[in-house]
């Protein structure tokens, strides 16, 4: 297989999934593993493969892993004690049907890498949580939002009366 494209967007999701800045994945790796999918790459290929994801705008970080270099991709959505906070908030929310909420978990513990996957889907597990079994209230949340976003509050210091002001998009709350 001697596709650039492909073998650079394969790179790019190989770091995504099994690399951190904890758990950098080394030069040699990443031969190891582009050789195992059919591509022909030396230390040449993965450095200017490297490059190209960096002018790319994908922040692809090089630290030294004992005597080799280690790269992983630093500028990811979320980190990962954000992905934690945003699964225990869906797990614990009572307007989610459990469905939606796992549906939910799985697809944020996908931004997570590969390594850290079964530990954020083993924490959002709550016993005897209260669930909705009501799509509507789950489905409704998005009208509310949009209904919000077209006013903005605020107050009117004098007699403390609140006044809508139309604002178009956006999310203003004073």
């Amino acid at each position: 297989m001697s596709d650039n494209k492909g073998r650079i967007i394969f790179l790019e999701h190989y770091l995504l999934d099994h690399a951190d800045e904890n758990d950098p994945v080394t030069t040699e790796k990443l031969i190891t593993v582009l050789t195992d999918h059919g591509y022909s790459v030396n230390r040449n290929t993965v450095r200017s493969d490297l490059a190209a994801l960096q002018a790319a705008g994908i922040g692809i970080a090089s630290v030294r892993v004992a005597n080799a270099k280690g790269y992983y991709v630093k500028n990811r959505p979320f980190s990962l004690s954000e992905l934690k906070a945003l699964i225990d908030a869906v797990s614990s929310s009572q307007f989610i049907p459990e469905r939606n909420s796992n549906a939910m978990i799985r697809r944020l513990a996908q931004m997570a890498p590969e390594m850290h996957r079964k530990d954020l889907t083993a924490t959002a597990f709550c016993a005897d949580r209260i669930k909705t079994d009501s799509p509507v209230a789950f489905t409704a949340l998005d009208a509310v939002n949009k209904a919000v976003r077209k006013y903005q509050w605020h107050s009117d210091k004098d007699d403390g009366k609140r006044t809508g002001t139309e604002i178009g998009s956006g999310l203003f709350f004073c």
